[in-house]
């Protein structure tokens, strides 16, 4: 299991360099940091430091994964637009 979630964070993260409108924003510098955060994991667990290994995947999940998603829901991106104003709409409806 934890070599196909490291491979999956793998692609998420490298599959981010591929969206932006004009410029790079901060969440692509979450992506570098779950990139090298995935590198250090992985090389934890290869030299057997199992309570590193684990850190630095807790780690990398939490940052990487649960902050990223909340700071792409804010209003101003994308799905956070789409998000908000669909909730608009549906709980906007009912006065």
């Amino acid at each position: 299991m934890g070599r196909v979630w490291v491979g999956l964070m793998l692609l998420t993260s490298l599959s981010s360099f591929g969206i932006y409108r004009d410029h790079f924003s901060w969440i692509h510098g979450l992506s570098v940091f779950t990139l090298v955060m995935l590198a250090l994991g992985v090389r934890a667990a290869r030299e057997g430091r199992v309570r590193a290994h684990r850190n630095i995947m807790a780690g990398t999940y939490a940052w990487g994964l649960i902050v990223t998603g909340l700071f792409t829901l804010l209003p101003n991106r994308l799905l956070g637009h789409a998000l908000w104003s669909t909730l608009g709409a549906v709980l906007g409806s009912g006065r």
